[in-house]
């Protein structure tokens, strides 16, 4: 199941929180398919203090639409700076109507933002950027489908099981999470996991424990499925959501 966005004021806006304010290491996943090709600048993702150029409305975690159906990057470094970048060598120039699982880990010590694509085993590109995100804010917005005032809304895509962590995945984590097995516990840095299996209505349920339901705007409920395989193992410290119950 997925949340279908059509590029007219659809989103699902998980709320503004200290929790959602990491400038750090980070993990980031989801299910994407396209079903046409969205514009430049259509936001899959943002992770934002505001929508203005001070310090304190930085963006940790940005992705959006390039040209032919690529993914860019974005965090921003200070008042007016980002570091971006569009991931592509060697990796998904996305078809339309075809199920992709993409993850992003940021490593602040490496200086390193490495993008991985369907079961997170080599990296299909890395992102080497000179200066970490900074925000001398205190809570950030974690949104999808546009920027938290609403607009560069995404158009022509369907998203399912979205991944927050602050943490940089292990490659058997990576695989977990492809297998939509979720890391729990505040030890291994999950921060929000929305499944997106079940029709809430105009709730997503935020199934990390930390309850910060989304609030859905337009994006429709469909019953277009990813691919999401069985898992091969259910080590001690994982476990496998199957399809869900309301959580909160």
């Amino acid at each position: 199941m997925s949340r279908s966005f059509d590029g007219t004021n659809d989103s699902v806006d998980f709320g503004t929180t200290a929790l959602f304010h990491q400038i750090g290491n980070l993990s980031w996943a989801f299910w994407l398919k396209l079903t046409g090709s969205p514009d430049d600048f259509d936001m899959y993702v943002t992770i934002e203090g505001g929508v203005g150029e001070t310090e304190a409305e930085n963006a940790t975690f940005f992705l959006d639409s390039s040209s032919v159906r690529r993914i860019r990057y974005i965090h921003e470094r200070g008042a007016g700076l980002n570091e971006a970048y569009t991931f592509s060598p060697g990796g998904p120039t996305l078809n339309t109507n075809q199920w992709y699982h993409l993850i992003w880990s940021r490593d602040v010590a490496a200086n390193t933002v490495v993008g991985y694509v369907n079961n997170g085993g080599s990296p299909y590109d890395t992102f080497n950027y000179t200066n970490d995100p900074t925000n001398t804010g205190t809570t950030m917005n974690y949104r999808l489908g546009e920027r938290s005032d609403g607009n560069w809304d995404l158009s022509n895509a369907k998203i399912a099981a979205t991944v927050y962590s602050n943490v940089v995945w292990t490659a058997a984590e990576r695989t977990a999470v492809y297998e939509n097995r979720v890391l729990t516990g505040a030890s291994r840095g999950l921060l929000h996991y929305a499944s997106f299996m079940t029709d809430e209505g105009s709730t997503e349920p935020d199934l990390s424990g930390n309850s910060n339901h989304g609030t859905i705007v337009g994006a429709a409920f469909d019953a277009d499925n990813p691919p999401i395989p069985l898992p091969d193992v259910e080590p001690a410290d994982l476990f496998w959501f199957m399809p869900i119950i309301d959580a909160r």
